[in-house]
């Protein structure tokens, strides 16, 4: 009931204040239905209302350039009552889970290894400061849906280098690569099968064709050689051709159908 409130009070005022002072301050054109769902995508979980306020920040804010994103920031914070962790930079603080209050972002200065310098494959290696961290924060919720988004930038790395710290993206990454490999194996096993399946069965074609012919081959040329009176030596070697011919057609036949309907 308490988010219902909050929405009733805050979200649509939010809402007008984009869609009136923002309209000529976006990153990228989109319509109210858009605006909506970025504001949205960011309530899930809220269970305070100072995350309201901050994920209403992030989520009206998102699409908006950063002076105008810093303004929306000073306005929803007064409205709500909230306070920033610092007033003079509105868009530089998280909601602590530990505390339950708003805190600034710190230079994050872990020491960065050899191995992860050569893994980089000659870029340079992103210091996360506080706008990267609060890029992340504001991607976070769309890469753990795996919803789809624009992002926008200057001409550099830092994109690249922005999506890869994001734990959620790596892991999604890592499934979906998961997913294909095992996607292509099961497909490879089926094709094996099926080649498989289609060889026997044109085996199997093949000797049944061949016996039938054969038997064929050795009628025709017995009762060729009975109506010619042929002698002994010649039945005998118009009965191999015979032969030959039906094991000849039978493995042409039984294989050519077999191959047919394997592929088909």
């Amino acid at each position: 009931m308490k988010l219902q409130g909050w929405i009733d009070d805050y979200f649509f005022k939010a809402l007008e204040w984009v869609l009136t002072h923002g309209a000529e301050h976006l990153a990228i054109e989109t319509t109210k239905a858009g605006v909506v769902h970025g504001a949205l995508s960011h309530m899930a979980g809220v269970r305070s209302k100072a995350a309201f306020a901050c994920a209403a920040v992030r989520g009206f804010g998102s699409n908006l350039l950063p002076e105008k994103r810093a303004a929306l920031a000073k306005d929803l914070y007064s409205w709500m009552g909230e306070a920033p962790a610092d007033h003079r930079r509105p868009l530089d603080g998280y909601l602590s889970e530990q505390t339950g209050k708003q805190e600034l972002y710190q230079l994050d200065e872990r020491p960065i290894s050899f191995d992860e310098l050569t893994a980089m494959d000659g870029g340079a290696p992103m210091v996360r400061t506080a706008a990267v961290q609060r890029d992340e924060h504001m991607l976070a919720p769309w890469m753990a849906r795996m919803e789809p988004l624009i992002l926008v930038g200057p001409r550099t790395k830092t994109k690249t280098l922005t999506l890869s710290l994001t734990p959620t993206l790596t892991l999604t990454l890592t499934l979906t690569l998961t997913l294909t490999l095992t996607l292509t194996l099961t497909l490879t096993l089926i094709l094996t099968l099926t080649l498989s399946l289609s060889l026997s069965l044109s085996l199997s074609l093949s000797l049944s064709l061949t016996l039938t012919l054969t038997r064929w081959g050795r009628r025709a040329r017995a009762r060729t050689c009975s109506s010619l009176r042929c002698s002994p030596r010649r039945a005998r070697r118009r009965l191999g051709s015979g032969l030959g011919l039906g094991l000849g057609l039978g493995l042409g036949l039984g294989l050519g159908l077999g191959l047919g309907l394997g592929l088909g």
